[in-house]
């Protein structure tokens, strides 16, 4: 009998300007305990425009777990990391996911398992996270634009997020799709190919994970 997927969770938090220090000492001071997790990475947010530090946004940060168990979710929720981020939001998002592709590491794990699931129908999410080659840097800014202005046009996109980790170049993107359909759109228009083909060719990452998920739950609370 093959091994159930992980169950996957996506919190994100959005925090009035006042409390932008506190989010800032959260996103450091956590950092060690979220380590000591099955996976977990706790992440800051931007426009993902152009990947740059001019993006980002400090009123909005993420945190996205990956757990052997099902029940773990619920559990680790209850407690500490968590709860200081509640204490401080004024919006607060919840995605669960289950994985049914994954391909690459991340920090040189694979925090979703090896699935390989077709996923049925209905939302689909996708995750990309890259470490990308200092000496490449300037080239994948260059080349980001045009991709973030037609994912931000595509029909069936219903959400969209980029993220970041230290130090500068660590970093990747999440969407939601409403269906294979309209994800698949995307990946073969000649905008997101030809940066692909560039990625591949001149080995602009170090590091990359892609994965795409089945939504099983989208909650959100103001």
């Amino acid at each position: 009998m093959s091994n159930p997927p992980p169950a996957v969770v996506l919190h994100i938090w959005t925090i009035a300007p006042r409390h932008i220090p506190r989010g800032l000492a959260l996103l450091a001071r956590q950092r060690r305990d979220v380590r000591a997790l099955p996976f977990g990475k706790l992440l800051g947010t931007g426009s993902g425009e152009t990947f740059a530090v001019r993006d980002a946004d400090l009123t909005r940060y993420a945190l996205i777990t990956s757990w052997p168990q099902a029940h773990a979710p619920a559990i680790f929720e209850r407690g500490p990391i968590v709860g200081a981020w509640q204490r401080i939001a004024e919006g607060r998002r919840r995605i669960e996911l289950v994985p049914v592709r994954s391909r690459g590491t991340w920090s040189g794990r694979a925090p979703f398992g090896v699935p390989d699931d077709s996923g049925g129908p209905g939302p689909v999410a996708v995750l990309t996270h890259a470490r990308i080659r200092a000496s490449h840097l300037r080239a994948f800014w260059r080349a980001t634009p045009a991709v973030a202005t037609d994912l931000a046009a595509r029909p069936g996109n219903s959400f969209r997020l980029a993220f970041g980790e230290a130090p500068l170049g660590v970093q990747g993107t999440f969407s939601i799709w409403d269906d294979i359909t309209a994800m698949t759109a995307f990946a073969r228009d000649s905008i997101h190919r030809d940066v692909v083909r560039r990625r591949i060719d001149e080995r602009w990452y170090a590091e990359e994970i892609f994965a795409r998920f089945r939504v099983v739950s989208d909650e959100s609370w103001t």
